[in-house]
């Protein structure tokens, strides 16, 4: 058994900034990256950062319920909850 070169999944982003040194793999995944528009790629990438944004302020928003509910004395609704609801 032969072992390959570990080597990190990089992301689209980074293929884009480094596309000399990819594998065959990564030239696949390159060719297809480019054929999506760069304006779709851009908004794209903004509607997962603010989904992940959203996913974090719903994770503190369940510790504060679940410290709570575990007696611990804190105030569980806050503005950041106004906004994720």
């Amino acid at each position: 058994m032969e072992l390959r070169e570990y080597r990190p999944y990089r992301s689209y982003k980074q293929l884009l900034e480094c596309p000399n040194d990819m594998n065959e793999r990564e030239k696949e995944r390159y060719e297809q990256i480019m054929k999506i528009p760069e304006e779709l790629r851009d908004v794209l990438a903004q509607d997962a950062e603010d989904l992940r944004k959203e996913i974090v302020a719903l994770e503190r928003r369940r510790d504060r319920i679940l410290d709570y509910l575990n007696g611990e004395s804190i105030s569980i609704w806050s503005k950041e909850d106004e906004a994720v609801s």
